[in-house]
């Protein structure tokens, strides 16, 4: 009876093993309760946005921690299925059970024992798998969520990039290491001179080299030009009346305006964006264009006969401001209807050039031939203020530098001298001494309290704005210098000659960084970027 009682009591803790085998093995309630609030907490945070490498690193670790757990863990459980791989249906328990007794093989209390150690290996194990069940679940979500992100950074980044993409058919040179496109993106400061062998080239006055000449369309001086180096365009006007638009990638010509009916053609204006501008002629005639085709889409008389010095347009608010040395008139022009729509005329000699217009503030500052300066209010039409006192210029006016408040002036003259004013005050605070001929064109870098000034004595001088001391004198030109152009945030001034020859100076060490040769004729008109 007694190995009967031990018979059937090894067969109840075996088929518990097998009801045991079948049932999952549930997480205390507390340490659920805390699961769910961090999956809570964590789906509530906002997800932060990872650029490629960042999204691909996290990633690689997701990919590595599922991994890591199927190499270890799951390894560890098969070896334990190995271990527990015992057969559990009634039929072959029972010959299993039979066979050890018949044979007295083994006691029927250590068959309980390893009853007992079978039943309590397989629900340790089945609460393995499910822990291993839990987290491979959980690491497998972790690496699906970290590629989404990195397909989410990679669809970023190649929209960011076709964004940024340069069309293969803008320009037949853009794959090019000179490329012109290249050179912008890279910042190099680039110029476009106009001269008398009718001919314009293209300068990178950073490397001091020429990039380009576009010749062939004008058959006069080129007077004037205008240039966009985001679109790589630029438009030149001639004394022949023509108007050109060149690609300045590959120094083509792409629209050309020959007939030459409105005359001279001496200022240009445009806005790339817009495909708009306007030009004044020597005929007294605004033309307006446009600036894709080079069509004229309308013209009217501003100075009937006397020929145009300025040409400031405000294409957005189709205005424009004209003014002519001849007639000494300054004219504001509605470009809608082509109607004038306020008119002054200078007291003292007449008006002669605009220096600075700004739209926003509604006022501009020009100069006469007598030597006065006139403060304006583009609204009225009517003078706020003029600059006359002391021992002020004598003659003509050349060219004025005004600061982004127009509270401060700087003004050249024939008379050999340039002066700084206080537009507020409406007075001169100095003069400055020194040039022996005319002087032609003045650049102010208003931050550092530095003035450039520019010669018929072929001189360039550098003077300090606060003592109005000459510090340095450039030399080098052999003919008058007529034009400055300056880029102070780096050092750097250009100036341009009628010795035919473009001088690049660096104004920290004072001294001549190259000279750009290649024109046959006098300097007319420069632009920089």
């Amino acid at each position: 009876m007694a190995d009967q009682s031990a018979e059937n009591a090894s067969a109840d803790i075996l088929g518990d093993v097998q009801a045991d085998v079948g049932k999952d093995v549930m997480l205390p309630e507390d340490e659920a309760k805390k699961k769910a609030e961090e999956a809570a907490k964590t789906a509530a945070e906002p997800k932060k946005e990872l650029d490629v490498k960042s999204a691909m690193a996290a990633q690689h670790a997701a990919d590595d921690v599922w991994r890591g757990i199927l190499d270890t863990e799951g390894t560890r459980l098969v070896e334990d299925y190995k271990l527990f791989d015992l057969p559990f249906d009634a039929d072959t328990l029972e010959d299993f059970i039979k066979r050890l007794t018949t044979n007295n093989k083994l006691p029927l209390t250590e068959l309980v024992d390893l009853a007992e150690s079978i039943r309590g290996g397989q629900a340790q194990m089945a609460k393995n798998t499910d822990e291993f069940r839990e987290k491979l679940e959980v690491s497998l979500k972790t690496f699906e969520d970290a590629q989404a992100e990195y397909d989410g950074a990679m669809l970023r980044k190649k929209k960011k990039d076709k964004k940024n993409e340069v069309d293969p058919n803008e320009c037949k040179l853009w794959i090019s290491w000179d490329s012109m496109y290249r050179r912008v993106k890279l910042g190099k400061w680039i110029g476009l001179s106009c001269s008398a062998d009718q001919t314009c080239k293209i300068w990178d006055l950073t490397k001091v080299e020429c990039r380009g000449t576009l010749s062939g369309q004008h058959e006069d001086t080129v007077k004037c030009a205008v240039m966009d180096t985001e679109s790589k365009a630029a438009i030149t006007g001639g004394m022949d009346g023509t108007l050109i638009k060149w690609n300045i990638e590959s120094s083509e010509a792409e629209e050309m305006f020959l007939s030459g009916k409105f005359g001279a053609i001496l200022t240009v204006e445009c806005d790339f964006k817009k495909n708009r501008a306007i030009t004044g002629c020597a005929s007294g005639t605004v033309v307006l264009w446009d600036a894709q085709k080079l069509a004229p889409k309308g013209s009217f008389e501003a100075h009937e006969g006397s020929r145009i010095t300025v040409c400031k347009a405000d294409f957005k608010a189709n205005r424009a401001i004209t003014a002519s040395d001849a007639d000494g008139r300054f004219r504001v022009w509605d470009l809608e209807t082509e109607t004038c729509i306020g008119n002054y005329e200078g007291k003292f000699g007449g008006i002669c050039r605009v220096a600075h217009v700004d739209w926003q503030k509604m006022q501009v500052i020009s100069g006469s031939a007598a030597g006065c300066l006139y403060h304006w209010d583009i609204n009225t039409c009517e003078e706020i203020g003029k600059l006359w006192g002391g021992k002020g210029h004598q003659e003509k006016i050349t060219s004025i530098a005004v600061d982004p408040t127009m509270t401060k002036v700087v003004s050249t003259c024939e008379d050999e001298t340039a002066i700084i004013w206080d537009a507020k005050k409406r007075r001169q605070v100095g003069k400055l001494n020194g040039h022996i001929q005319s002087v032609r064109d003045v650049k102010v870098d208003w931050k550092n309290n530095v003035i450039a000034t520019c010669s018929d004595d072929t001189s360039v001088r550098i003077w300090d704005y606060n003592t109005q001391e000459c510090t340095q004198i450039l030399e080098g030109h052999m003919d008058r210098v007529t034009m400055l152009r300056a880029r102070f945030d780096r050092n750097m001034l250009l100036s341009a000659s009628d010795d035919y020859t473009i001088r690049i100076w660096d104004l920290e060490y004072m001294q001549e960084e190259g000279t750009l040769y290649g024109h046959s004729g006098k300097l007319r008109a420069m632009v920089t970027n």
